[in-house]
Formats: structure tokens, C-alpha cells, sequence
């Protein structure tokens, strides 16, 4: 960081400091002597209807706040289709909300928000009315999305603190301020309906809430009691077409003959770039495998023949259609009691909020995920193409040229002289998938707050909670396995798709051959009419299954004192303590995939070889497959299918809700190989076999349940803190007025959890006596006749472990690696003091400055928390010594001029020699292992805010702030080299762990500007416009994106920064510019509101998972729109919609240091709501 950055938040303090003098001695004269007597406005919500009402409610909570808040109340929530508080969040300046499933997981649209960035960060701390809350998952906060916002009086954001706040919110904290039944005056019933309809998805979601409050005089004092309800149910779809990874080609061809040059005018020009250093997405090499592309081939050291012109090319193209179904429902029940006297007031509340998000996806997907110098996808060389005047592809037939086995032979052709009818441009290998996810989250909280003011100088407060969260995760995914061609067109706004028959792209010669050979299941599995939706074009692929069961209890109790200071400038003192006690809980699998009967695996278990319907567990009857019709795909038009129907054959949804009874139900496809699917609670040894070769299915020894001993981690936190703030007043041609103190915090962290030890144990065991430092085949002084002499048959099944490299290591490694695990506890302590100031200057009644400082801490999430260890041995090479039987040396019982020198079987073909193990050519790189890490430290920031803020009337006012946060200690994934020792053996060895750690600095600053107002000068009936308007715009340099790498290991954030690149790529989630515009309306018995939400583009994720590179969001607004009739003075009616724009929301990859190529394209539901509400 250069000394001037450094700077930033000092000169930005001093500028506004001096523009603050400068404005006061203008502004000094125009103070009002009444402005002393002005008393200090409450942050208290109050409930009056209308636009105006709620933009006067949010613009004094601002005003009034002890340092930098924004806020929007309960009519706000309200006035727009906003289905849950994260929504309602994103009106306020400098938050922005993510519209995928997560924010590293590109590939799944949501139809809600999944997580909020403020100031372009997402350490945000979460509350429920003042009190730390979350939920029960790898995370530390709440996940907002849960949460329903008919329980909210307002959703504050603090984006700097005092020194009473409690501590974690770097990017900011945000209250959820429930309603309690002293905020009225009396008794309050209210109820709302809303019947919501989906465009796209075409069905009908109800919600409603309901409110009762009421408050009584009584002997022993005031009583009052609330109850507020709400239960919403939201269907919607999203549709998803993305560009698989691409490649990079040469334009000559590699196999002159059976793939076609490429004629470019303007062709790709490799820099080096490309595949931004990941392995297996760098430049095709030559079939040989020696090096082609090159950045000078006319360098000294260039490789021979290399070139730096070449041709990016997808895979191919995927798509998806996905069902949400949203369930989410809240209780907030309170009861408060004053005294008489009104000196001391009680509240308990408890507040229950409960969410089920259950999706199902359908979708085809590319299985090209390898590279190989015989596997070829390209544009088909008859048919017309294109490419950009970069050399990317713009459109053509895309189809799959691959040299030798493809499959059964039969319904998959081979491309090769030994087959009997080959097929050189066959399709490209795609899965029809089915994934069912289930996420069911559960938050409890209960609180009691007492407070006592015994007398005018003295408040004291005591307060308790609890909190009680859980999070249930089921995701399921089946897959069935099919080829297709491609018609592929991005040169549009969106990419248009059509997918064609496998055989459409052979000629007719390879048409005729393959018809005339005998085939397994000669039906219409070559016919040019609808082959996609038979089941004879289709194989029992693969599936994987995940789950959690996490839950997390929290104990907290805090007592505050205030003493008050007349004719001081100290106004008040404030001090207190807290004690918070948290369990966590995680039980996490892994995502556990597996082949069920694929292509390579026995010819591949064809769906037309089973019965429609099955069996499952509990005797109901399931139907193995559905199908799905694409025809309304992006509403028409996307996609299109070269036959009479547009429809393909996926698991069905039956299958896919019994899960349970999968590994009975396919037992015979699985129960031979151990590296097929296991179900969770069934996983295996995938080392351990039968004498004959069979799997011999033995259970996991760490398996308890569905997890395995470090897929459990339990977590415990303490937390004591103790704070003093002071309050100061001064009356001066400028009146001050402000906070100042110091937070002191202790935290003691305890983790049980695993480390789990690498399992090198052979999977076939040798025989008694055999030694593999002396057992050497062609030692013809041991053994002069092999074939007699040699103590194994090498044509014997119980020979196999002669082939396993773990029955070669050396006696160290084996010992270190046997598979043991061990229980570990860790445990840490610290101590952060965090210091805070905040000033505001009224110059005049209606325009103040503002100044804060402080030191912030956010603590990391409890999943990177987790104390769990894996090691493994990483690049555990090996080669096969020369068979001992060859031509020139053949087996006695070889037929004479066999080629091989193998005996023969009864049919005559070769019998397989078995593999023997090079003892001398083992090599290890290292012991590695991935680790969560208990020991991390807050990331931390010193930051400053300044704002001068004008508020010109109750619900009018411009305000501009600036904001420098100087960050440091960031949990970035890193290396590390420690030592382990193996609890059985006491062998000891030097493991790099790759973990989260601490590390590294950055800095991020930026400007928020928001302006309201209601035209009341207007004419009628135009005073009744308003508008409101906020901007911001965020700058981050040097912070280093935590998610990057794929698992690559770096020892500092220099080296980490350079080798992302995040100083150029950007800060994942973080847009320079976000802003909100909305139109209002209220007038007579109408209100009506039009929103408008843009961000620009932002870096969605650093590291994708599928295509390994960054993934952008490109730049995108929303447009909704709500307006309400009052049909009388408790009743209003109105229409509300979402989306009304039909925004379609795209994704980039950067495949290199410049290119960003379009990844994937969504749309969803627009919306529209009817909606009766009642107030009395």
C-alpha cells in the first residue's frame, strides 16, 4: 500500500474538518436561539401510513443516531414486494444483495436474495434488537433471507460504532428491530393477505401476517402484550443457459484427416495467460504431448514447431430449468410491564423464525471435464462456423471427435479400425440431471430486559437471552447419461441452442454400416425421430448425495449502568459488562459422487433394460424417470431440439424423494466395484476386495451415521466484555454533540474435532512371505523358467496385488498412512481494545456534519473455525515394471506366433498379464492436507466516516458521506508446514496444511450520497410526487479475495495477491457502483411506488468451481412496483410486481488476463401480487 492510500482516511478527516469551519462561520448567524431548547428525539418507530410517514421515520432514526446508521421501517418493508428482509435491505445506501444460491455457486439462480454486502464487504454482524443472533450453519450471522419482515418495526444498518454496540461488524451491523406492545398508544389489530402469481412458473403462493397489540392500566401497572404472526409461501422458476469452459486449439489440425483445420482470419493470440495458471485448464498440447502453444515461437528457447495462434472453443453448452419453493414463517410474541411510578420496566419477547427453501433442477450438462489429446469437441468442418476477430467462437455445430473407445459399440459408435461400423463425428457426452435440495433453517430467540431508573440521575439495565438454532440440508442429484450435437449461437443477447440427434453429423455411409450390424437393441435408437426421448438413448449415470445438521445454542446476559451529568459537557457515563456463552455444532458431509452404471462400466446400464417402475424401502411404487418438456424454455425461442418434440428423460421426482431407498434399488449395478455410489451411511472401503477381485464392501471405521469422524466438528465460545462511553455536549456557535469510549472484549475459543491420517493399505493383500525389495520377476538366477519357477500366476486373480502400489512402500509411509484417526481438541484466547468516537456539528436546526473513528473487529466463521484435519499422500507416483511374458519371451502355453506371448482363453482371445509394481520407481511428493484452522484471529480495521446531512423538512433531506476502512489480518487459505505424528504407530512426518489463516492488508474507501423529498410546491395533483435517491461508490485495493486459488497454497498475501490477480480481477461481491431510484406517489386514498435497484458489474466469484476461473456478474437492474387504494380507514387494497423488466441476468468467465466470455444467461418469474390489508 503506497503512503499516499495510507492516507486517505486522515486527509479525508481534515478536508471535511475544514469544510465544516468554513460552512460554520456562514451558517453560525442563522442558528435560532430555539434551537437550545430542542429536545433529543427518541428512536422510537411511528406507525402512521404512507410513503411520507415511512420516509420521515427511516430520515429521524438517521438523524438522531449516536454515529452513522441507515434504516428502513416497517412501512417501507411494506409499500414494496420485498418477500424477505435481505430484499428490504437492499434500499439502503451501500448494501447490495446477492440473486444466486450462494455467492460462490454461479450456476443456481435464486429467486430471493442469498446475501448481503455492505461497503462491499460481507462481514456483517447480525442482531435481534441489539442482541447477537444467527443461524446455525459454517457461518457466523443470520442468514437475512430466512427471516420474515412482517416481524420488523425497522432494519437498521450501523456502519460504524459505539463503544456500547457489541462487537463483530467490520462492513456493519444490522438490528432487526421487532415491534413491542408499548410503540402504540392502544390497541392495535392488523392483518394482511397476498396472493402472488409467477409468470413463468404459472402458479398461485399465498402469505398473510397478522398483529395483535393492546396495552392495559392496572394495580400494579401498566401491561402490555403482542403477538405478530406471518406465513409465506413463494413458487417461482428460474431458466439457465451457460457455455461450457473453453479451449484452447490450434489451427492446424493435430490429426491431419480426422480433424479439420481452422481458417481464422483473425485468431486468438496466446500471452501466456490463458488458464490463469491452473493445470488442467491450460492450452491442448500435441497428440504426443509435447508443448504447442508457445508466446514467441521464434524465442531461443521456444519448443519445436510451437505457435501462438490459436482458436477458443467451447465444450458445449448446458442447460437448466429450476422450481423454488419457498416456505417461510415467523412468531414474535412480547409482554412489557411498567411500574406505577413508571421507574422500572420489564420486556420479555420471543421470536421464532423458520424457513424451508426446496428446489428441484433439471438440467443437461456437459461431461467434458478432462482433457485428453484424443478428445476433441469443435465445430463440425461441414456446416458453417464463426469466430470473433479475437478467434472465439460465435457459432456452429459443436460435436465430439474422439479417436478410439467412445462405448458399448453398439448404441455408441467407436472411431477406430477395429470397430466394426465406426463413426467419426459422434455426440458430445452430456448428463440429464435431477437435484433436489432441501434447506430447512430454524431460529429461537428468546430475551428479558429489565430496567430501573431509580431516580433522575441513574438508569440501570439488566438483559438475558437465548438463542436456539438449527439448519437441515439434504441435496441429491441423479444423473442419466446420454450424447447429443450442438447448434450453438451466441452472436444475440441470448445464446440460441439446438440440440440434434448423436448420429446426426455421420455420413451416410457410417449411417448404413452401423444400421446392418447387429445391434443389442436394434429399435430407434439411430433414428433421426425423437431420440431423446426414448429410453434406449439413455444410461444409469452417476448420483451424489450431502447433508448438514448443524445446530448452535447461544447463552447471553449483559447489565449496563447510566448515570447522567447535568451542567456539564459530559451529558452521561455509561458502562457495562456482557457475558455470552456459544455451542456450535457442524455436521457436514462431503459432496459424496459416484457411478452408478456409466458407458465405460460394463456397456452401461440402458434405462430401457429396466422397469418403468420400482420399489422403494417402505413398498411404494416409484417411477424410475420423467419427462421434461423444454419448449417453454426462457419463455420460448432458447432452446430447440431437431426433432418432432422438444422433450429429454430425467430421474424422476419420485426417484428423487426416495433417496433413501437408492443403494437397495441399484445394489446390483453397485455392489461389484467399490468406487461406485455408496449412500452416505453406507460408505466403503473403496481398498478392500475379495479374493476373487469383488468389492468386499467394508464399511468406513470412522462412519458414524452419514459422517465420518472430521465431518463433526464441535465448537465452543466465550465471550466477556466490558465497555465505558462517555456522552459530551457543547453549546458553541456550533453545537457538538457526541460519544466517546472504549470496548474492551476477551475471547476463548474451544474445538473438538479430527484429524484423519492417510489410508495407504493395499487392497489386495499379498501372501505370507512376500517381500517387494527382493521379488523380482526377471531375475532369471531366482527364477530360470517363470513360467514355473515365479511363486504367483500372473494370469491369476489372486496375483492382482502384485499391481497395488501400496503393498511396495516403504515400512515409514505405510505406518504414517493407516488410516487411523485421532480426536484433537484446540483451544485460544485473545483480547482486542476497540476505541470509538463519534461527533456531530449542527450548524443549524436542519444541517449537521458528522465525524466517526473507530477500531472494528470481525470475527471469523465458524465453519473455517473447524478443527478438523485430512491428509493425504499428494502425487503418489509409480511405474509398471516390463512383463515378464512377451513375444520374445513367450508363456510355454502361448500359441505358436502369438504376438503377445500370453496363454489364451477357450475362445481364443489373449489372457491378461497381471501388472507388477516398479519398487524403485515410487515417488512422493509430500504429505499435504486440508485443515480448518481454530486458531484464527479477527480480521480487523480501523475506519473512518464523515458526512454533512441537510434535512430540510420532517421527510426531506440530502446527505453525502465518505468512508476509509484500513483492513488487516484477513483469513486468506494459505500453507503451512507441521508435523504430525501417527497415534498408533508414533511415526513422525512433515505435512503442508492448507488452512484459512490470518494475514495481509488492504484498504477500501468510497462515497454514499442519498437525497428524498415530496414535491409538496408542485400543483395538484403533482404534490403528491416524491422521490427518493441513493448512490454509492466503493473502492477496494489490496484486499485479497478469500476464496481463491482452488486449494493452491500460498505463504504470505503478497504472493497470494499476485498469483490472483485480485488487485485486478476485483473484491468478490463488490460493485463500484450501486444505486437506488424510486418514484412515489401519495395522494388522497393512493400510494404507489416505482423502485428501480442497479449495481454495476462485480466479481461474482474468484474461483469457479466448474470452469476454474473468475466469474463476473455482469451489470444489472431490477424495476418493482407496488399501489395501494385505502377503501376506507382500516382497509386498503393493492397490486404489487417484481422483475417487471424481465431483467436477464448474465455471468462472465476470464479465461485469460483480458478476455471476459459470456458464462451464463438467467431469467425468472416476473411477479404480481394482489394484497388486502386491515389496520385497526
Amino acid at each position: 500500500m503506497s503512503a499516499n492510500t495510507k492516507k486517505f482516511g486522515a486527509r479525508a478527516g481534515i478536508s471535511l474538518a475544514s469544510s465544516l469551519v468554513v460552512l460554520t462561520s456562514a451558517l453560525a448567524a442563522q442558528r435560532v436561539l430555539a434551537q437550545d431548547a430542542v429536545e433529543e428525539a427518541q428512536l422510537e418507530e411511528v406507525v402512521v401510513e404512507g410513503s411520507r410517514a415511512s420516509l420521515q421515520n427511516a430520515q429521524e432514526i438517521k438523524r438522531q443516531a449516536d454515529t452513522f446508521v441507515d434504516a428502513v421501517s416497517a412501512n417501507d418493508i411494506g409499500a414494496l414486494p420485498d418477500r424477505s428482509v435481505l430484499e428490504a435491505m437492499q434500499r439502503i445506501p451501500g448494501v447490495s444483495i446477492e440473486r444466486f444460491q450462494a455467492n460462490d455457486d454461479p450456476d443456481h439462480f435464486s429467486m430471493e436474495g442469498s446475501g448481503a454486502v455492505v461497503r462491499g464487504m460481507t462481514q456483517t454482524r447480525s442482531e435481534f434488537n441489539g442482541r447477537d443472533t444467527f443461524t446455525a450453519n459454517s457461518g457466523r450471522g443470520l442468514s437475512w433471507q430466512d427471516v420474515p419482515p412482517e416481524l420488523m418495526k425497522t432494519v437498521a444498518v450501523y456502519k460504524n460504532q459505539t463503544a456500547d454496540m457489541i462487537e463483530g461488524g467490520i462492513a456493519g451491523s444490522v438490528n432487526l428491530v421487532t415491534r413491542l406492545p408499548f410503540d402504540a398508544d392502544g390497541m392495535q389489530v392488523a392483518f394482511s393477505y397476498d396472493m402472488t402469481y409467477g409468470d413463468i412458473i404459472e402458479e398461485y403462493s399465498p402469505k398473510y401476517s397478522a398483529l395483535f397489540s393492546n396495552r392495559w392500566d392496572t394495580n400494579i401497572g401498566e401491561v402490555g402484550f403482542l403477538v405478530n404472526v406471518s406465513d409465506d409461501h413463494l413458487e417461482g422458476t428460474s431458466h439457465g443457459i451457460q457455455t461450457d469452459k473453453f479451449e484452447l486449439r490450434g489451427l492446424d489440425s493435430p490429426l491431419p484427416g480426422v480433424i479439420p483445420d481452422f481458417e481464422i482470419a483473425n485468431p486468438y493470440v496466446y500471452d501466456g495467460s490463458f488458464g490463469r495458471g491452473v493445470v488442467d485448464r491450460q492450452p491442448r498440447t500435441n497428440i504426443d504431448g509435447s508443448q504447442l502453444f508457445c508466446v514467441d515461437p521464434n524465442a531461443a528457447d521456444a519448443p519445436a514447431n510451437c505457435t501462438n495462434q490459436g482458436a477458443l472453443i467451447p465444450n458445449g453448452a448446458n442447460i437448466s430449468m429450476k422450481n423454488d419453493k419457498r416456505d417461510r414463517s415467523g412468531l414474535n410474541v412480547a409482554l412489557q410491564w411498567r411500574s406505577p411510578n413508571e421507574t422500572v420496566e420489564a420486556t420479555a419477547s420471543y421470536l421464532r423464525s423458520e424457513a424451508t427453501l426446496d428446489w428441484l433442477e433439471n438440467s443437461l450438462r456437459n461431461q467434458s471435464d478432462y482433457n485428453s489429446a484424443e478428445q476433441w469437441y469443435q465445430p463440425y468442418a461441414e456446416t458453417e462456423y464463426g469466430f470473433d476477430d479475437e478467434g472465439v467462437f460465435t457459432h456452429g455445430s459443436l460435436t465430439n471427435i474422439a479417436t478410439g473407445w467412445r462405448g458399448d459399440g453398439d448404441r455408441i459408435p467407436q472411431n477406430a479400425d477395429w470397430a466394426a461400423a465406426p463413426v467419426q463425428h459422434f455426440g458430445i457426452r452430456y448428463v440429464t440431471e435431477s437435484r433436489h435440495q432441501v434447506q430447512h433453517t430454524t431460529v429461537e430467540d428468546t430475551a428479558f430486559n429489565l430496567k430501573w431508573t431509580p431516580n433522575e440521575k441513574l438508569e440501570l439495565e439488566a438483559d438475558f437471552q437465548y438463542v436456539n438454532a438449527d439448519t437441515d440440508d439434504d441435496s441429491n442429484t441423479y444423473m442419466f447419461g446420454t450424447f447429443m450435437n450442438q447448434g450453438y449461437d451466441t452472436r444475440g443477447k441470448t445464446p440460441k441452442l439446438t440440440i440434434y440427434n448423436p448420429w446426426s453429423l455421420a455420413t451416410q455411409e457410417e449411417a448404413d454400416k452401423a444400421a446392418t450390424e447387429p445391434q443389442d437393441n436394434p429399435t430407434d435408437w439411430a433414428s433421426e425421430e425423437a431420440y431423446f426421448s426414448q429410453e434406449s438413448s439413455y444410461v444409469n449415470y452417476a448420483a451424489m448425495d450431502h447433508i448438514e445438521r448443524s445446530n448452535g445454542e447461544s447463552t447471553a446476559g449483559r447489565f449496563d449502568a447510566t448515570y447522567f451529568i447535568d451542567d456539564s459537557i459530559i451529558t452521561k457515563v455509561k458502562g457495562g459488562i456482557r457475558h455470552a456463552e456459544r455451542e456450535q455444532i457442524v455436521r457436514r458431509t462431503t459432496y459424496n459422487w459416484g457411478a452408478i452404471e456409466p458407458f465405460w462400466q460394463n456397456d452401461g446400464a440402458w434405462l430401457d433394460e429396466y422397469p418403468d417402475r420400482l420399489m422403494d424401502n417402505n413398498g411404494r411404487v416409484v417411477t424410475l424417470a420423467d419427462r421434461i418438456d423444454w419448449s417453454n424454455f426462457f419463455r420460448g425461442g432458447v432452446a430447440e431440439f431437431d426433432g418432432p418434440d422438444s422433450t429429454t428423460i430425467h430421474p424422476s421426482a419420485e426417484l428423487m424423494d426416495a433417496k433413501a431407498s437408492w443403494g437397495d434399488m441399484f445394489w446390483d449395478l453397485i455392489q461389484d466395484d467399490c468406487g461406485d455410489w455408496r449412500p452416505l451411511d453406507g460408505r466403503i472401503d473403496q481398498e478392500l476386495f475379495n479374493d476373487d477381485g469383488s468389492c468386499a464392501n467394508v464399511p468406513l471405521d470412522d462412519l458414524n451415521g452419514p459422517y465420518r469422524n472430521n465431518e463433526i466438528t464441535d465448537s465452543t465460545e466465550t465471550n466477556n466484555a466490558y465497555y465505558i462511553r462517555a456522552d459530551f455536549e457543547l453549546d458553541t456557535a456550533v453545537r457538538l454533540i457526541g460519544n466517546v469510549g472504549v470496548r474492551v472484549v476477551s475471547i476463548e475459543s474451544t474445538s473438538v474435532g479430527n484429524t484423519r491420517y492417510p489410508d495407504l493399505r493395499p487392497g489386495r493383500l499379498p501372501p505370507s512371505g512376500f517381500n517387494p525389495y527382493t521379488f523380482d520377476p526377471h531375475d532369471r538366477d531366482l527364477y530360470p523358467n517363470p513360467a514355473t519357477d515365479l511363486p504367483y500366476n500372473l494370469y491369476d486373480d489372486s496375483s492382482e496385488f502384485l499391481g497395488d502400489v501400496n503393498n511396495f512402500l516403504p515400512q515409514e509411509w505405510t505406518d504414517f498412512g493407516n488410516g487411523v484417526s485421532s480426536v484433537d481438541y484446540a483451544s485460544q484466547r485473545y483480547t482486542k481494545t476497540l476505541p470509538s468516537l463519534n461527533i456531530k456539528a449542527e450548524f443549524t436546526p436542519e444541517l449537521i456534519g458528522r465525524f466517526a473513528v473507530s477500531k472494528a473487529i470481525a470475527l471469523p466463521d465458524i465453519g473455517d473455525m473447524r478443527n478438523y484435519t485430512s491428509i493425504s499422500a499428494s502425487e503418489l507416483q509409480k511405474s509398471n515394471l516390463e512383463p515378464v511374458f512377451t513375444a520374445q519371451n513367450p508363456h510355454p502355453d502361448a500359441p505358436a506366433g502369438s504376438g503377445s506371448g500370453n496363454p489364451v482363453d477357450n475362445d481364443g482371445a489373449d489372457l491378461s498379464q497381471q501388472d507388477i509394481v516398479d519398487v524403485n520407481s515410487i515417488t512422493l511428493a509430500s504429505w499435504t492436507a486440508d485443515a480448518g484452522n481454530p486458531f484464527l484471529k479477527p480480521m480487523e480495521s480501523i475506519q473512518f466516516d464523515a458526512s454533512v446531512e441537510w434535512y430540510f423538512s420532517d421527510s426531506n433531506s440530502l446527505t453525502a458521506s465518505i468512508f476509509y476502512k484500513d483492513l488487516k489480518n484477513f483469513f486468506i487459505r494459505g500453507a503451512v508446514n507441521r508435523e504430525f505424528i501417527n497415534p498408533a504407530t508414533g511415526v513422525a512426518q512433515d505435512v503442508v496444511v492448507t488452512s484459512r489463516m490470518n494475514g495481509g492488508k488492504g484498504k477500501m474507501q468510497g462515497i454514499e450520497l442519498n437525497y428524498q423529498q415530496f414535491f409538496d410546491m408542485l400543483p395538484e395533483p403533482f404534490d403528491g410526487l416524491g422521490t427518493q435517491i441513493n448512490y454509492s461508490y466503493i473502492d477496494a485495493s489490496g484486499v485479497p479475495n478469500t476464496g481463491t486459488n482452488g486449494g493452491d497454497s500460498f505463504e504470505d498475501t503478497d504472493e497470494l495477491i499476485s498469483a490472483t490477480n485480485s488487485n485486478e480481477i476485483g473484491l468478490e461481491g463488490q460493485s463500484e457502483h450501486t444505486t437506488n431510484l424510486i418514484l412515489m406517489y401519495q395522494k388522497s386514498d393512493f400510494d404507489a411506488r416505482i423502485a428501480y435497484n442497479w449495481r454495476s458489474e462485480y466479481l461474482l466469484t474468484s474461483y469457479d468451481n466448474i470452469s476454474r476461473m473468475p466469474v463476473y456478474n455482469e451489470a444489472a437492474g431490477f424495476m418493482d412496483a407496488s399501489i395501494f387504494y385505502d377503501l376506507t380507514d382500516n382497509f386498503k387494497i393493492g397490486l404489487q410486481g417484481v422483475n417487471l423488466l424481465n431483467t436477464q441476468t448474465q455471468t462472465y468467465q476470464l479465461v485469460d488476463d483480458e478476455h471476459k466470455l459470456g458464462r451464463s444467461w438467467f431469467v425468472n418469474d416476473r411477479r404480481y401480487s394482489l394484497i388486502v390489508r386491515a389496520n385497526f
